[in-house]
Order: C-alpha cells, then structure tokens, then sequence
C-alpha cells in the first residue's frame, strides 16, 4: 500500500515517484501501513480506513487496499 500512497501522489504532481521530496517514511512508518490491513495465520481480515497528510494531499488508505487522494493535508481523525 505504501508504494500505491507514493505512485499516486507522484502522480497527482506530475513527477516521477523519486522526484518526491518528502519521503513517506518521514509521516508514516511504510512497513506499518503496509501490514495494517494484512492479515495474518491468526486473524481475520481488518476492515477500516486511515487518513493521513502527505506532501500537501489527504491520503485515505482503505482495508480492501485502496487508496484516494485529494487536496490538502488530513486534519482531525477519521
């Protein structure tokens, strides 16, 4: 899910994903998204979403693996 949050952000800018100044890792730990909604030998499936700002977007990752941007940094919980 990480390597989706950074190619759309990319994306959205008009820039190759390396071109990205800000790494993700500096506001979420990568790994820890990617396993969020990863289910493992002893659990079901996660259901659930979280949003986070990222270099100027509102990212939602959701527990079916989508992602969505939109236009300016997450405020509040979701």
């Amino acid at each position: 899910m990480s390597r989706a949050v950074v190619e759309q952000v990319a994306a959205a800018e008009g820039i190759d994903p390396v071109d990205i100044t800000v790494p993700l890792f500096e506001v979420i730990d990568p790994d820890a998204l990617d396993s969020l909604f990863t289910p493992d030998a002893q659990s079901l499936p996660g259901d659930g979403k979280i949003t986070f700002g990222y270099h100027g977007y509102r990212v939602t990752v959701t527990s079916d693996g989508s992602v969505s941007i939109t236009d300016g940094d997450a405020t509040g919980d979701e």
